[in-house]
């Protein structure tokens, strides 16, 4: 399956009513890559990610805010989100 295929019609590109708010995968791909490079597990990448994205952008969790900030851009420019913005950014 093509790369950009898959990326569009396998992942999940969207949950819920989030806005569509740019290419948040290259961001990510990017920026948490170098995390997981060396993960043995899935879980492992999971775990690494859960432990270490929140602080890179600062961001915590607020509750009461859904559907307010909900898309990955949403969360970062407004470093927080409530549960399910927090779910959909992991």
């Amino acid at each position: 399956v093509p790369w950009e295929k898959f990326k569009n019609d396998v992942l999940p590109y969207a949950v819920l009513g989030e806005p569509r708010d740019g290419d948040w995968r290259a961001l990510f791909s990017i920026t948490f890559a170098p995390l997981v490079k060396h993960a043995a597990s899935i879980t492992q990448a999971a775990q690494t990610l859960n432990s270490h994205i929140w602080g890179l952008w600062n961001i915590v969790f607020v509750p009461d805010q859904t559907p307010k900030i909900m898309s990955p851009f949403e969360v970062i420019k407004h470093r927080h989100a409530s549960c399910t913005g927090m779910s959909i950014f992991l």
